[in-house]
C-alpha cells in the first residue's frame, strides 16, 4: 500500500516548539507517512501593534503576563526539551519547500488561484496545518483528503482561546482536543477525532500537556486513512457557538489568580494542617464489596486499613482450592516503590499477607491470569520500560520471570483477556515527556503466553480520552456480557473514580465499549478517590485513596 503523500505548513525551523519537533520527527518515522513538501509562508512578518494591546484593560494584561511568568519561573519544562533537534532539521531541510504568499485580509489568509497553482502537481493527500491564520480559498480542496487543523479544546464547548485557559477557569474536569478537516467555515469543518485529557492546575501547564498529546491523535487517524482510505468523522454543528477570547477582563484574571493560589499555595497548607493534626494523607486502601457491584448504592463495606508505613491499592482476586488469594500492590512510603504482596481472605480479613515480587524499581498493578493449567503475574513495572511476565514456580508466593515485550516502552496496567478463544492484551502506553499512562489504551492480539507473535490492533489507541482508558482491574463476564473496568483521571486527581464497559465488539479491526455503571469515591467517608476493581462472581474487592486520621 501506497504511504500519505503529506505537505505541511509549517513555521521558520529556528521557530519550531520542541512540540512541533517531536510531531515531525514522529510523521518521518512513521511507515504510514510520507512527508512530499513542507511550505512556508514567504510575507513578511508584521510586527504586533503595541498601541492596539496597550489602549484597552492594560493592567488586566500586564497582570495575566505577570502570573504566567511566575507559573513559568517554578514549572521546570527542561523535560521537554527535544533531544535531537540537529538531526531532525538536516532531514527536514532535504525536504522540498515551498514558498507561498496569500493575500491576508484582518484574520484569514486567503490562497488565490496563483498560490494554488503550486500545488496542483503535488498530489497530496492531505496537508498539516501547523502555520498561518483563518485559511480560505480553492486550496482547502487541492489535497485528496483535505487540510487537517487541530482546535486544542472541545469545540462542542470552546471555541477560540488561548488553548487550555478558559477550562481552567471554568473549573472543567478534562480539557478537549478537536482535530478536523477545515472548510471555508471557521471551526465548521468535519470533525476527524476529538480527546480529552485531565485538565491541569493552571493554564501554562494545561497548554503545554495539551499540545504534548496531540501527536497521538495525529498519527492514529493518518493510520486510519492509510488503512481505509477515507476519512470517517462528524459535520461541526458548532460554527456559530461563543468565541473566546484573550482574558483581559479584570475579573477573570483575579479569579483566575485565586485558582493558581488554591492550587499551588492553600492546598499545600491543608495538607500540612492535616499532617500535623495526625492524618495519614492520600492514603489507599482496599475495600471488600459485599453488594452487587452494579448496585446503584455499596452499605456493605468493609475496609482493609493497612499498617502504618504503606498503603494497599490494585487487588486482583483469584481463587485455587476452595481458597480466595488477593493479590495487590503495598506500597512503602520508606522506599518510596510498591511491592507485589499475595494474601488469603478469611472472614473480611487479608491473612498470611507475603511479598511475591520485590525489585529495585517499582512494582503495582498485579495482573493475575490462570491459562491452560498454569498462573501468570505481569504487574505494572514501567520503570524497567518493559512488559514483564512471570510464571508460578509455587502458586501463590514463588514466581519466576517468565518473558518480557515492549522492550524501552512505558506500560501501564497490563491487563490480558481470553475470549471466544483469543488471546488479547489490554495496556496504557506513554511515549511523550509527560510519561501520561492515563489517557490512552492500546490492544495487541497475543499467539500465546510465551509473547512469541504480537499483532497491535488497527485502531491503536483505541482510546483517547482519560475519562476511560485506563485499565483498572480484571475484565469480567456477568449474564453473558463482558466488562472492562477503567479509570476516570480527570483535572489533578488520579484515579478519581471507576467505569465499568460493556464490550460490544472486538477485533483486530474493530473495538467498542460502552460505560454502563461509573462507581464515585463516595461509599466510604473522606474518600476522594477510587481507581480499581476485581470482581470474582460474588465477590468484589476495589481500592479507595482517603485521609486517615491515625
Amino acid at each position: 500500500m501506497e504511504k500519505i503523500n503529506v505537505g505541511i505548513f509549517i513555521r521558520a525551523f529556528d521557530q519550531l516548539s520542541n512540540t512541533e519537533l517531536r510531531i515531525y520527527d514522529q510523521l518521518i518515522k512513521s511507515q504510514y507517512v510520507n512527508i512530499k513538501v513542507l511550505i512556508k509562508d514567504g510575507r513578511k512578518k508584521q510586527e504586533k501593534n503595541i498601541l492596539r494591546f496597550i489602549r484597552l484593560n492594560i493592567f488586566s494584561k500586564l497582570l495575566f503576563i505577570f502570573i504566567n511568568k511566575i507559573d513559568k519561573f517554578y514549572f521546570n519544562d527542561n523535560f521537554l526539551e527535544f533531544k535531537n533537534k540537529n538531526t531532525l532539521l538536516k532531514k527536514l531541510k532535504k525536504i522540498r519547500t515551498i514558498i507561498v504568499y496569500p493575500d491576508k485580509k484582518k484574520f484569514v489568509d486567503f490562497f488565490n488561484k496563483q498560490e494554488c497553482s503550486k500545488f496542483h502537481k503535488l498530489k497530496l493527500d492531505l496537508i498539516i496545518r501547523n502555520e498561518f491564520n483563518i485559511i480560505k480559498g480553492d486550496i482547502l480542496k487541492i489535497p485528496k483528503f483535505g487540510i487537517w487543523s487541530f482546535h486544542h479544546g472541545d469545540n462542542d464547548h470552546y471555541r477560540g482561546g488561548p488553548a487550555g485557559f478558559w477550562e481552567v477557569i471554568n473549573r472543567e474536569k478534562t480539557t478537549g482536543v478537536t482535530l478536523q478537516q477545515l472548510n471555508n467555515n471557521l471551526d465548521g469543518g468535519l470533525i476527524i477525532d476529538k480527546a480529552h485529557f485531565p485538565t491541569q492546575l493552571s493554564f501554562i501547564r494545561n497548554n503545554s500537556f495539551i499540545l504534548e498529546k496531540t501527536a497521538s491523535i495525529l498519527l492514529k487517524n493518518i493510520k486510519l486513512l492509510y488503512y481505509k482510505k477515507k476519512i470517517i468523522g462528524v459535520k461541526s454543528k458548532t460554527f456559530d457557538y461563543k468565541i473566546y477570547k484573550y482574558p483581559d477582563e479584570i475579573f477573570v484574571v483575579l479569579k483566575y489568580l485565586f485558582i493558581i493560589l488554591n492550587n499551588f499555595i492553600f492546598l499545600k497548607i491543608r495538607k500540612k494542617i492535616l499532617f500535623l493534626l495526625n492524618y495519614r494523607l492520600n492514603m489507599w486502601s482496599l475495600f471488600i464489596v459485599k453488594n452487587n457491584i452494579f448496585s446503584k448504592k455499596f452499605d456493605n463495606i468493609v475496609p482493609i486499613i493497612p499498617p502504618q508505613g504503606f498503603f494497599y491499592a490494585d487487588p486482583f482476586i483469584i481463587n485455587k482450592k476452595k481458597k480466595t488469594f488477593i493479590f495487590f500492590e503495598k506500597y512503602s512510603y520508606k522506599e518510596n516503590k510498591g511491592h507485589i504482596c499475595c494474601g488469603i481472605l478469611t472472614k473480611n480479613k487479608i491473612t498470611n499477607i507475603q511479598d511475591v515480587l520485590i525489585s529495585k524499581t517499582h512494582f503495582s498493578y498485579p495482573s493475575i491470569f490462570y491459562f491452560k493449567s498454569k498462573y501468570y503475574l505481569i504487574p505494572e513495572s514501567y520503570q524497567s520500560k518493559r512488559l514483564e511476565i512471570y510464571i508460578a514456580n509455587k502458586f501463590p508466593y514463588k514466581w519466576k520471570l517468565h518473558k518480557t515485550a515492549f522492550k524501552d516502552t512505558l506500560i501501564g496496567d497490563p491487563t490480558i483477556l481470553y475470549y471466544k478463544k483469543q488471546l488479547w492484551l489490554f495496556i496504557n502506553k506513554s511515549s511523550e515527556p509527560y510519561q501520561d499512562l492515563s489517557s490512552e489504551l492500546y490492544i495487541y492480539k497475543i499467539s500465546c503466553m510465551d509473547f512469541k507473535k504480537i499483532i497491535p490492533h488497527k485502531k491503536n489507541p483505541v482510546i483517547i480520552d482519560s475519562r476511560k482508558a485506563r485499565n483498572a482491574g480484571n475484565f469480567f463476564v456477568k449474564n453473558g456480557k463482558l466488562f472492562r473496568p477503567s479509570q476516570s483521571n480527570i483535572q489533578s486527581v488520579y484515579g478519581h473514580s471507576i467505569n465499568i464497559s460493556q464490550i460490544k465488539k472486538l477485533t483486530i479491526n474493530d473495538y467498542e465499549e460502552k460505560i454502563v455503571k461509573v462507581i464515585m469515591p463516595n461509599y466510604y467517608k473522606n474518600l476522594f478517590a477510587t481507581h480499581h476493581l476485581s470482581y470474582n462472581e460474588d465477590l468484589s474487592i476495589i481500592d479507595g485513596c482517603f485521609n486517615y486520621y491515625k
